[in-house]
């Protein structure tokens, strides 16, 4: 900040709250003036051609509380902040200027805002991802401020090589009243090949509303609460081929559901942590309220833990581990469909075995409908999630730390059931909880790894070679080792 006689100036660009002082009386002066009696006149807005004037005033609705110099200087930096963090702005400059005396003789201020526009067409991209096993290409715009509220319009299509594709539409409006919520409304319709795994194509279209309030990274977290009213469809199944449990989920669902999603992170970086943890709890309850034929409640838990063993980041310990339970709910509660259910295995997932290749499954039919068990078996998902992850990882040599690539080595766990395998596993035990547990457990996969963590435009590259040392007889492993995966991030 600088100051003279008659004006103090803020600018987003700069930390209006850093203060210096030279000696003990710039000290005592500098305290005298932020204690200063002064109140503040009126807002004035500058700048602003497509911008409506009430989205920045809001963010300065609390000045005309202030008593002080000091308090007024404080509300200018903090809206300065604010300002800058709704993304419309390449500036944004707010002065404190001197505005003479109120008729009770305390002095007053006018602050004036100036704001610089960003253009409404703010961003537009291409990139590439893997999603069980389907590697897609998407593309991407979004703009923003084209009311003048601040809102954000982003649309993303996306095409696979499985003949997936999607299209969704979002709006969102930033800083809601001024307080850190993001209001959001999602519209589209996506069609996911499975037919690699499970002998079916899932179609969906609906919309989402979502309310999301704080930061991830902030030490309270973020909260993200949503409805969501969609149509799917379990279709395009190989009647001749595709197994018993598939062909009875063909058919139309609606899904009317809430969803509380609660984040904190303190994760160095997003892609390639070294450092931090991570934190996410997920409850979804499905048939509410008391719409669609989806009835059931989710909950799933994520953790991440990232510890830095030598200077510089050079070694790294990372833990994590998942789980996810999935329960049925009504009066006769019946099974959940194919496309609520968790599924597990292949890259980015549970490495050594082929994409949803653990868990349940069933064998497909030949074409004159017998089984065979030559033929490939459907993912059917499961009800019952764990998976848990210990791995090293130290920078390379040479070009290759310049680049910012990684080695690791690695072991996890993991494993999925449905409650029906684990319900009849527990009883034929002696029916307890812990006896219950036990039988979860037992059924637990186990591989372990090396290979190459690759930073680049698109994400986070994976290049692994993994061994399995458990397995269960149903269980598609891959048998070369060889795997490659594709992550926005590691989160």
């Amino acid at each position: 900040a600088r100051k003279n006689a008659n004006a103090t100036h803020y600018s987003a660009r700069k930390n209006a709250n850093a203060t210096t002082s030279s000696s003990p009386r710039a000290a005592a002066s500098s305290t005298a003036m932020a204690e200063a009696p002064c109140r503040v006149r009126h807002v004035v807005v500058r700048g602003n051609e497509k911008t409506h004037a009430s989205v920045i005033r809001q963010e300065f609705r609390h000045a005309r509380e202030a008593r002080t110099l000091g308090e007024i200087s404080q509300l200018c930096a903090s809206g300065c902040a604010q300002l800058h963090s709704l993304r419309i702005f390449d500036s944004a400059d707010v002065l404190c200027d001197s505005a003479g005396v109120g008729p009770d003789g305390a002095p007053l201020a006018d602050i004036v805002v100036t704001v610089s526009e960003k253009k409404r067409l703010s961003h537009a991209s291409t990139g590439v991802h893997t999603s069980s096993g389907e590697g897609s290409m998407d593309a991407s715009v979004t703009v923003r401020n084209l009311l003048g509220h601040a809102e954000e319009y982003n649309m993303v299509m996306e095409a696979g090589h499985q003949r997936s594709n999607a299209f969704k539409l979002q709006i969102s409006k930033p800083r809601w009243l001024g307080r850190d919520i993001v209001l959001a409304a999602d519209f589209g319709k996506q069609t996911v090949s499975r037919q690699k795994h499970s002998s079916f194509d899932e179609k969906s279209r609906g919309g989402k509303l979502s309310c999301t309030m704080g930061n991830a990274e902030d030490p309270a977290g973020c909260h993200d609460f949503s409805y969501e009213l969609s149509l799917r469809e379990v279709c395009k199944l190989p009647m001749r081929t595709a197994s018993w449990s598939i062909l009875e989920q063909r058919g139309l669902s609606v899904k009317s559901a809430i969803s509380h999603t609660y984040t904190r992170s303190s994760l160095d970086n997003p892609v390639m942590p070294t450092s931090g943890s991570l934190l996410r709890l997920s409850t979804e309850l499905a048939g509410f309220p008391a719409f669609g034929d989806a009835l059931f409640h989710k909950q799933q838990v994520e953790v991440q833990r990232h510890v830095p063993l030598l200077p510089q980041w050079q070694l790294a310990l990372h833990l994590s581990a998942r789980g996810g339970l999935l329960m049925p709910l009504g009066t006769t509660p019946r099974p959940v469909t194919v496309v609520d259910r968790f599924f597990l295995g292949g890259p980015n997932s549970l490495w050594g075995f082929r994409t949803n290749g653990v868990g349940p499954r069933e064998m497909r039919h030949t074409e004159d409908g017998r089984v065979n068990s030559k033929t490939p078996r459907d993912a059917l998902g499961g009800d019952v999630l764990g998976v848990a992850t210990i791995g090293l990882s130290c920078c390379l040599p040479g070009k290759l730390k310049e680049y910012g690539v990684r080695g690791q080595v690695f072991a996890s766990a993991g494993s999925l059931q449905s409650i029906s395998e684990i319900g009849a596993a527990g009883a034929a035990a002696g029916g307890s909880m812990g006896t219950t547990a036990r039988a979860f457990t037992q059924s637990m996969r186990a591989t372990v790894g090396a290979g190459l963590v690759i930073p680049t435009a698109f994400g986070r590259v994976e290049i692994n070679l993994s061994h399995v040392l458990r397995r269960q007889a149903q269980d598609s492993i891959q048998r070369s080792g060889l795997q490659i995966g594709v992550s926005g991030s590691a989160v």
